[in-house]
């Protein structure tokens, strides 16, 4: 029942996020290329290709994103997840303000569904810092815990600093064995060509850095990977 509760609210709110009765505030779809050498777990050589959906409305915001994953030795992938931000409670705490209803799924090799809380943080310098907790039930096994951060930088009109952190605990998987505690800190710098281009939307050049502690939950793989990137907003 709850994964049914779930779907229904996520579908309900990538309906209204584009719905006449939802005022929307901006809307970002994005493609993104990215290159890398060092991965962990697979082939080490991989090219991503993603496709990303952001938008803000009266009723929150919404964030959805699919990721195909090429490995250089013909082992493909697909991985996506959907994270609505619903309004519950406006308040204002002076770094700390609104109360979210942050239902989530992640689709791959499981699918897993995640309920939670999230806010704003107010922080000097910051474009945005949101912040949630979320109960997650995982397909392959017991239920976990996962907080995550994701945040933005401008350093000025063209360079733009973002990423999130995840921070996800442990939990006993249907075959037995462990899935262990996993910090997966992922951060983009870029810088915005549009301007030189005569486009009306951006297009960033730069790099991605992952640092993924216990990656996929497997202790001990630690994955510290730069990736080559292209970005183009349209």
């Amino acid at each position: 029942m709850l994964k049914l509760v779930l779907f229904i609210t996520m579908v309900l709110s990538a309906f209204f996020s584009t719905n006449v009765f939802a005022e929307t505030h901006w809307s970002s779809p994005s493609l993104t290329y990215l290159k890398g050498s060092n991965y962990e777990l697979g082939d080490n050589d991989q090219q991503i290709f993603t496709f990303e959906y952001a938008s803000s409305s009266t009723w929150g915001d919404m964030f959805l994103f699919m990721d195909r994953i090429e490995a250089s030795n013909g082992e493909n992938s697909t991985y996506s997840e959907i994270s609505p931000h619903i309004h519950m409670l406006a308040f204002n705490f002076g770094f700390v303000e609104n109360l979210y209803f942050a239902p989530a799924a992640e689709f791959g090799p499981e699918t897993n569904w995640l309920t939670g809380l999230g806010t704003d943080l107010i922080i000097p310098y910051f474009q945005y810092a949101k912040l949630s907790l979320y109960h997650k039930n995982n397909g392959d096994g017991d239920n976990s815990a996962q907080l995550t951060l994701s945040w933005a930088i401008p350093l000025d009109q063209n360079v733009l600093i973002d990423g999130f952190i995840d921070v996800m605990g442990s939990y006993q998987k249907n075959n037995g064995s462990t899935y262990a505690s996993s910090l997966n800190a992922t951060s983009q710098i870029k810088y915005n060509l549009s301007g030189y281009l005569g486009l009306d939307t951006p297009l960033y050049v730069g790099i991605e850095y992952v640092h993924w502690n216990s990656k996929y939950g497997v202790a001990g793989v630690d994955e510290r990977n730069v990736n080559a990137l292209i970005k183009y907003h349209f």
